[in-house]
């Protein structure tokens, strides 16, 4: 299970750095875009002044060939060829004069800081924690569970579920533990003591009651076991423990029984495995409680 929360984070994670990475391939296009744009820019220029400057070289070549020819013939042909040439030389200079101002064909890259500075400040590419499950109600249904020659409400104090579908609960109210049927129909009841808190599975067919009661004799404090069999509940053995006997769980084949200020291990005979706690402050409504985790007939203590 671990394992594949892990592959499957891990790949949460790729898929981030893979955005990451087709985020900054579309900055690197987008900037060598605007460097190739400058580069055709410049590249338009230079084959236009390359080609003044080779319009104006071939007019130089001509005039220095008029000049050679006319200079021994004639002093006005000659006097108008050199004022051709006086004339390119200066639109010559003016040429590599505004070239040199208005053209400078430098390129350079400022890269942006930013990405950086952002990226050092995170600590990684997401948080990572514990998962917290957040259980919803999706659907409530009530349901009476008193019987007919039951006058007060029913005041349920433990529910367990039968591996059939049936339902057992403990009516503190009127001292029984009732069997129902999938629809919540009262199949079956056993009758428990005055003070009776809590229930739990311990096999399939098997529950236990905590059980207390009280006499001027002296407290009697039992685990009682009562068997599902045919649809039909039936007590069965007692186990006596000495103490107030309130709420109870089931653990690998042992029980984990509450006396309101003490935590006790006992084995599924009633033998006293160990006290795992108790608080000796006085009051058995302290800050501290612990809490039992039903699941397949047992608890996590």
């Amino acid at each position: 299970m671990l394992e594949m929360k892990y592959q499957q984070i891990k790949k949460e994670i790729d898929t981030v750095r893979q955005k990451i990475n087709t985020e900054l391939d579309r900055l690197e296009r987008a900037t060598m875009q605007e460097v190739g744009t400058l580069i055709s820019s410049f590249t338009i220029n230079i084959t236009e002044e390359r080609d003044k400057c080779d319009s104006i070289q071939e007019s130089m070549q001509y005039l220095s060939k008029a000049v050679n020819e006319v200079c021994n013939k004639s002093s006005k042909l000659l006097f108008i060829a050199l004022e051709k040439c006086q004339q390119q030389i200066k639109d010559s200079q003016l040429l590599l004069k505004e070239s040199k101002v208005t053209h400078e064909y430098g390129i350079e890259f400022a890269p942006s800081d930013e990405i950086e500075k952002y990226l050092c400040k995170l600590a990684g590419l997401g948080s990572v924690g514990r998962q917290n499950n957040v259980i919803s109600l999706q659907k409530k249904s009530e349901y009476s569970v008193k019987m007919s020659t039951e006058v007060n409400p029913c005041s349920t104090y433990a529910i367990c579920e039968h591996p059939t579908g049936e339902t057992l609960i403990l009516d503190f109210q009127h001292n029984k533990v009732k069997l129902l049927d999938k629809k919540y129909q009262c199949l079956s009841i056993c009758e428990v003591p005055s003070y009776s808190y809590d229930m739990c599975l311990i096999s399939p067919n098997e529950v236990v009651v905590t059980t207390n009661e009280k006499s001027s004799d002296g407290d009697l404090n039992c685990l009682q076991m009562i068997t599902v069999r045919n649809g039909r509940l039936e007590k069965g053995r007692e186990l006596q423990l000495p103490h107030w006997c309130v709420g109870i769980a089931h653990h690998k084949g042992d029980l984990y029984v509450t006396s309101g200020r003490a935590l006790y291990q006992y084995t599924l005979t009633g033998t006293l495995v160990q006290k795992l706690y108790e608080d000796i402050t006085g009051s058995d409504t302290g800050s501290g409680h612990i809490f039992f985790n039903y699941s397949n007939y047992n608890a996590n203590v």
